[in-house]
């Protein structure tokens, strides 16, 4: 029995692990093709690699596969294995306590914040917020003047009992392991990053800092990413999201990673390391580990993450069961990158991809012409308003009144309610998706403005 168990073990590594034929090739460019137009996707890099090579590498739209691309979230991947790295050497314990290395990290309730562990850190359980981690900080901005508003910011924390089961994902929790990295190590995390990630895998086209080759980033408006973005970030935020790399360097750091994972005594990190990397705290909202999101996609378990920074998207699967990784860059702020990695996986599995819906697309991208049919509708009523000879004053009626509440409500729910569905602020929104920002405040300034007038023109037949 047990050999006829371990037959067929054997056999199914064989099939899964087998490398790509010319049809699958086929099937998968055209997905992808399908993709980029789908979503008018202005350039897209893919590569799938086995435990021993790249095996498919292509582009699409007006991009090269040499190009960098600022891959946003992924970055925490390499902040974590650093941070596991460190631990290694015996600079730092992931249970080691916050406080430990930052005397500044305090929330309201000190008891609570001297128990926060870097694991809590590193897996997103530290008590800070999604929002939190939405605050960035100009270029220019000094690190000493960073590091007061993260403390006050940080000072505003209200979590009355440890351990924090609750699963909160945060950027400013990596914000965080770059202050402790730089703090143990005695060195800026750029030079750490070089030293720790890329001497170590030999990857020559990744970097912290911004390279000659990287691909020109752009911002969607309407259905198209047509506008240029220049990509500019404060240093305390690389780690937790604005490394840049190619699809080739990735391949090779995801591969070791999955070659690790799957006990190869060649790989260039240990199999400890790996797992740690790997293990995820299992709670009711999410299966996160160091840096990487744990899952079973179709029967297939797969570590993967994504990232979205303001001219850039990227996703990343390692699926060490197939012995395949999975990389996907576009230049452009949307959200292409995490459904064509999937449907290239479901393709490996020789399964149907599931195709994304466009509707949540294209709903958001047409609110320009929202704004338009706002801008007609106000100057129809202004003009009544002007024809009526300006009336203004108060009027007792509880309609017009109700109803000059009720425009007040949802022109302030532009900016306020709408933006924090997605745990953001209009600020956020502004810097990140540009033309849906300022569809934002043109709403709420509009629909403020429609109330007003219309609630003036009540007074002329009240």
């Amino acid at each position: 029995m047990k050999k006829g168990t371990l037959l067929l073990c054997l056999m199914y590594n064989l099939v899964m692990s087998q490398n790509i034929t010319t049809d699958k090739n086929l099937q998968i460019t055209k997905y992808l093709g399908s993709i980029t137009n789908d979503f008018h996707v202005p350039g897209m890099v893919v590569a799938i690699s086995n435990s021993t090579e790249l095996e498919y590498l292509n582009s699409f739209g007006a991009i090269s596969t040499d190009n960098n691309f600022i891959i946003g979230s992924n970055s925490k991947s390499f902040t974590a294995l650093i941070v596991l790295r460190l631990q290694e050497k015996g600079l730092l314990s992931i249970d080691d306590p916050v406080v430990k290395y930052l005397p500044w990290f305090e929330f309201q309730n000190t008891q609570v914040s001297n128990k926060i562990s870097i694991k809590n850190l590193l897996n997103h359980t530290s008590g800070l917020s999604t929002e939190m981690g939405r605050i960035f900080f100009a270029s220019h901005e000094k690190q000493e003047e960073v590091q007061l508003k993260i403390t006050d910011l940080i000072k505003s924390v209200a979590v009355d009992q440890y351990p924090i089961e609750r699963y909160d994902y945060s950027n400013l929790n990596y914000q965080l392991l770059g202050f402790i990295i730089e703090k143990v190590s005695g060195k800026e995390y750029n030079l750490v990053f070089k030293e720790e990630i890329t001497e170590v895998f030999d990857l020559k086209n990744t970097s912290s800092l911004l390279p000659k080759n990287l691909a020109q980033g752009y911002q969607p408006f309407l259905y198209y990413s047509i506008i240029p973005i220049t990509s500019r970030y404060h240093k305390v935020d690389i780690p937790m999201g604005y490394i840049n790399s190619n699809a080739n360097d990735l391949s090779t750091y995801t591969r070791e990673l999955m070659n690790a994972f799957n006990h190869d005594t060649t790989s260039i990190i240990s199999h400890k390391i790996a797992a740690e990397l790997f293990r995820s705290v299992d709670t009711t909202q999410s299966k996160y580990a160091l840096g990487w999101h744990t899952m079973t996609y179709k029967n297939c378990k797969i570590f993967s993450h994504g990232g979205l920074v303001q001219g850039f998207n990227s996703a990343i699967i390692i699926a060490p069961e197939l012995e395949k990784s999975i990389v996907v860059l576009t230049n452009h702020y949307g959200e292409s990158a995490i459904p064509a990695s999937l449907g290239v996986l479901s393709l490996l599995l020789n399964k149907k991809p599931t195709q994304p819906s466009r509707t949540p697309y294209f709903l958001i991208r047409s609110l320009p012409f929202l704004v338009l049919l706002f801008i007609v509708l106000f100057t129809l009523i202004f003009k009544k308003w002007l024809r009526n000879n300006r009336p203004h004053g108060v009027t007792k009626k509880p309609i017009p009144n109700i109803l000059a509440a009720l425009g007040l409500l949802i022109g302030l729910s532009w900016t306020l309610y709408l933006p924090n569905l997605f745990r953001a602020t209009i600020r956020n929104t502004l810097q990140f998706d540009i033309t849906s920002g300022l569809s934002l405040v043109l709403l709420s300034a509009l629909t403020l403005a429609i109330s007003i007038i219309l609630y003036f023109n009540s007074l002329k037949t009240s």
